[in-house]
């Protein structure tokens, strides 16, 4: 009976479908080629309860090559997966390339379901969709507690107080996060130092392109963004250390980094650096950004994936990866399963569930983490946008954001220079 009930609740959260309605005799065995092997992994006993003659063969990859890969297999016409996951700041890319299945049919009786950034991020010119929110990074400041207690830390509102206590903590011989200077250290990826500028113009409601997707990056919000950074830096709160080095690990296990400024999926990431016998261990906690101004907004986001397929796939094959979408991205089964590996789901009608709202996990002690993300991520500005050129983009900013933390040049110049050089790809 148990299983006749899921099974209900998967149709009437998925009909009507474009691709038709959920068939658990579907059998056969679906490729992905991905990143996020993990995960991809992790959800898989949860699909098979569903669908249990469907198998998923996961080939781990770099991010990379997964991406590089796939659009090459894309371009010869062979050889794709039958599952394509896709970086968000890749998708638009994809798109731009063409053969990507249109998933417009399926997105629009239930584009209410996800957050209205990743459905514009997951578009054509057009208004067509060719993607499926996967998941999201709602950003939020993660911070050890054990420090903020020892030193009677008020978490900032604003990041005038942010620099402030880090101001404060530095005499203490405690920086408030990091930021890596040298061009050697710079983390290239959107998660890294440029993923910092970007999420910080997000949060105030900028972009890198306007609405007919010219470059923007003199805008006053990427200014103000890269003011601040600027700022963390002089100031010295920020260790200039490489982000995931062992000198990154060794200072927040010395209790000499407060915190930092991250995606929900950094619960992943303190997997890797954070053991049960660290003093660390259940006493990280997040809190929401500070703001720019006092009330002003404090969500953004930094990072997520989508997941779609491309149109050399068979019509077979097509259903069998179709049915993985579905489950993963738009049932609560599939948003359960996504949480309780610690990624976090898009699917909107999962949070207010009690696995959203009370989900909590061992490093980060008793705080229920998604129900504060799950707050962030209604609350993202949806004017970001991540066309083709996004990747490009990322490079020159990287360049500038060295010249311009080195001191070689000044805000407005460097990012200037960042604007005329982009204008020019």
């Amino acid at each position: 009976m148990k299983r006749l009930l899921l099974l209900a609740l998967a149709i009437l959260c998925l009909a009507p479908l474009a691709f038709g309605q959920v068939n658990t005799d579907l059998k056969g065995t679906i490729t992905c080629w991905t990143w996020t092997a993990k995960c991809v992994q992790f959800l898989t006993p949860a699909f098979q309860k569903l669908y249990p003659n469907i198998n998923v063969d996961v080939t781990p990859m770099s991010h990379p090559d997964t991406h590089d890969k796939i659009f090459v297999a894309i371009a010869s016409g062979s050889g794709a997966p039958d599952l394509l996951t896709i970086d968000s700041a890749y998708i638009q890319k994809f798109i731009a390339q063409g053969g990507l299945v249109d998933m417009t049919g399926y997105i629009n009786t239930m584009r209410n379901k996800f957050p209205a950034y990743k459905i514009a991020n997951d578009s054509d010119a057009n208004g067509r969709i060719f993607a499926v929110p996967f998941d999201g990074g709602p950003v939020g400041f993660w911070y050890q507690k054990l420090i903020a207690d020892k030193y009677k830390v008020t978490l900032p509102q604003t990041w005038d107080q942010f620099i402030t206590l880090g101001r404060q903590l530095k005499s203490k011989g405690v920086y408030m996060n990091t930021v890596s200077v040298a061009a050697a250290a710079m983390d290239q990826s959107m998660h890294g130092e440029v993923g910092l500028h970007g999420l910080l113009t997000q949060q105030q409601g900028g972009a890198y392109f306007d609405s007919s997707m010219k470059p923007t990056l003199d805008s006053k919000e990427s200014i103000a963004a890269m003011k601040l950074i600027k700022q963390m830096v002089d100031a010295g709160i920020s260790a200039n250390v490489e982000q995931g080095s062992p000198a990154y690990y060794d200072m927040y296990n010395k209790g000499q980094v407060l915190g930092v400024i991250g995606g929900e999926w950094y619960v992943n990431v303190m997997i890797n650096f954070v053991t049960p016998d660290m003093s660390q261990f259940g006493n990280w906690r997040a809190t929401m950004l500070p703001a720019f101004q006092k009330g002003g907004g404090r969500a953004s986001n930094l990072g997520g994936s989508e997941l779609t397929i491309a149109t050399q796939t068979s019509d077979d094959q097509q259903k069998l990866a179709m049915a993985f979408i579905k489950f993963a991205c738009a049932t609560l089964d599939g948003a359960r399963a996504h949480a309780d590996y610690g990624e976090f789901p898009v699917f909107l009608p999962a949070y207010p569930t009690d696995f959203m709202q009370n989900k909590t996990f061992p490093i980060s002690g008793d705080q229920k983490i998604f129900k504060l993300f799950a707050q962030i991520a209604t609350m993202v500005p949806t004017t970001w946008r991540i066309p083709p050129q996004y990747t490009q983009i990322q490079s020159i900013l990287q360049a500038t954001m060295n010249s311009i933390l080195t001191g070689k040049v000044t805000v407005e110049k460097g990012l200037a220079e960042a604007q005329a050089e982009a204008l020019s790809k």
